[in-house]
């Protein structure tokens, strides 16, 4: 296993360089088995057919539970403990997101007001992609495990990122992308969070 490693580009207070396709879908259409770029990218991903269907979600080649909410899921989404889990929202939008206890929770928002809100919770690694102004319209909040938030467009993060309670948070701000970022002590930069020697404390 090994630590994050990130090249950065500043741009007046945000950056750029960013991987804009960090989901985990492959080119394949379908989950690689590790994102690969927090602290615990070696993690298996695993899927029980049975939880995963029990929560709404579907098995997919790579070990992931997916929840495809390109049409919206209005209700939320909550993603089965002990497993990797992958959401995509478009269309009317996912309502709340709660990663529970997902080893890798995965969140694409891809349209305006996709994701009202995200709860990274006791999530081992949580990712989640804003892609256009207003995707995530609602506060993205962790909880003790690593964070990665990218920030792709005007207001994308509008409703704010609290990563304050993370081990280790990374939030990438595009300029005007970003509002109400909370970081872990020392993870500030520019705008957003950067996950540093000073601020890392994530298991390896």
């Amino acid at each position: 296993m090994r630590r994050l490693a990130i090249a950065v580009v500043l741009v007046a207070c945000g950056r750029v360089g960013f991987d804009s396709s960090r989901s985990a879908v492959g080119s394949d259409g379908a989950p690689d088995d590790a994102i690969g770029d927090g602290p615990h990218d070696a993690l298996a991903a695993t899927c029980d057919p049975v939880g995963c269907a029990a929560a709404g979600g579907a098995c997919v080649v790579g070990g992931y539970c997916l929840f495809d909410c390109s049409a919206g899921c209005p209700a939320g989404v909550t993603c089965p403990s002990g497993m990797a889990c992958e959401i995509t929202c478009a269309g009317t939008g996912c309502g709340t997101i709660h990663c529970a206890a997902a080893t890798i929770c995965n969140v694409d928002c891809k349209a305006s007001r996709a994701c009202s809100a995200i709860d990274c919770e006791q999530a081992t690694d949580c990712y989640a992609t804003c892609e256009v102004g207003q995707a995530c319209n609602g506060l993205i909040t962790s909880g003790p495990g690593f964070v990665d938030v990218q920030c792709m467009a005007s207001q994308a993060c509008a409703g704010g990122v609290d990563c304050s309670t993370s081990c280790g948070c990374n939030v990438a701000c595009n300029i005007g992308s970003c509002n109400g970022i909370v970081c872990p002590p020392g993870c500030m930069f520019g705008s957003g969070c950067q996950v540093g020697a000073s601020c890392d404390t994530c298991p390896m």
